[in-house]
C-alpha cells in the first residue's frame, strides 16, 4: 500500500488472503490406432474453455508514523475475472499391463482469446499533523490477451467391463502451464503516489489427481 506521508515501511504488519477458482471445459473428437496388442497411440483436438475468478484482499496495521503524521489501519481489494476459449488439440499414448493395468501419458497445448476484467480498490487512512487523511483510489480494466496454454500427464490406470458397464480408474501427476493469466493490478513504483500496473503473469498448476469415470 503507498501513502506519500510515510516513509518505507509504511506498515509494519499486512495480512492476505487469496482465492482462485478455475473451470475448465474441453469438448473433443479423439482418434485411438493400435501399434500393438499392448501399445496404442491417440490424437485429439477441439475446443477448450476457461472460465477463471481470482479475489485478492490485504489489510494493513501498525502504520508509519513520526510524532506528527501517522498511517491508520488501511486495506486493498483486487478482484479479476476471466472467459477464454480456443482451439485445443494434444496426442498421448497407452501401454496396456497385466490385471487391467496400463501405463499412460498425454499432452495437449491450446491458445485461447481471454477476456480479463479486473478491479482494484484501496483505502489509504492517515493522518497530516492531525488532521484526517483518506484516500479511495478505484481502478476498473478491461482487457483481450491471448493465452497459450500447455497441459501434460502421466498415470497408472485400471479399465475393467462389469457386463455393459465400463469402469476406468486412473491416478496421474499433471503439470499444466498458463501464459498470461494473472493481471491483477498493483502498484509500480514506490517513488509514485498511485501508478496501478497490470503485468501478464503466468499460472502453473501441478499436483497428483485421481479420476473416475463410468461409461455404458
Amino acid at each position: 500500500l503507498q501513502a506519500a506521508i510515510a516513509e518505507f515501511p509504511v506498515y509494519s504488519n499486512a495480512k492476505g488472503t487469496y482465492l482462485f477458482l478455475m473451470n475448465l471445459i474441453d469438448i473433443e473428437l479423439a482418434y485411438k490406432g493400435c501399434i500393438s496388442d499392448f501399445f496404442s497411440l491417440f490424437v485429439h483436438g477441439g475446443l477448450k474453455f476457461m472460465l477463471t475468478d481470482q479475489t485478492f484482499r490485504a489489510r494493513y496495521s501498525g502504520g508509519f508514523f513520526d510524532g506528527t503524521n501517522q498511517m491508520l489501519d488501511s486495506y486493498a481489494h483486487s478482484k479479476l475475472k476471466g472467459t477464454g476459449a480456443g482451439p485445443r488439440m494434444g496426442f498421448g499414448s497407452e501401454w496396456k499391463l497385466p490385471k487391467d493395468f496400463s501405463l499412460l501419458a498425454a499432452m495437449a497445448g491450446a491458445f485461447l482469446l481471454n477476456s480479463s476484467e479486473a478491479k482494484r480498490k484501496d483505502q489509504s487512512i492517515g493522518t497530516i499533523s492531525g488532521v484526517p487523511q483518506t484516500i479511495f483510489p478505484v481502478l476498473h480494466m478491461h482487457a483481450w490477451v491471448v493465452c497459450p496454454l500447455f497441459e501434460g500427464k502421466a498415470g497408472l490406470g485400471w479399465q475393467h467391463c462389469f457386463g455393459a458397464t465400463q469402469l476406468d480408474l486412473l491416478l496421474a501427476y499433471e503439470f499444466n502451464h498458463y501464459w498470461a493469466v494473472n493481471m491483477l493490478p498493483r502498484y509500480a513504483d514506490s517513488a509514485i503516489f498511485y501508478m496501478p500496473y497490470t503485468g501478464k503473469g503466468n499460472l502453473t498448476v501441478q499436483g497428483a489427481s485421481f479420476t473416475i469415470s463410468v461409461g455404458y
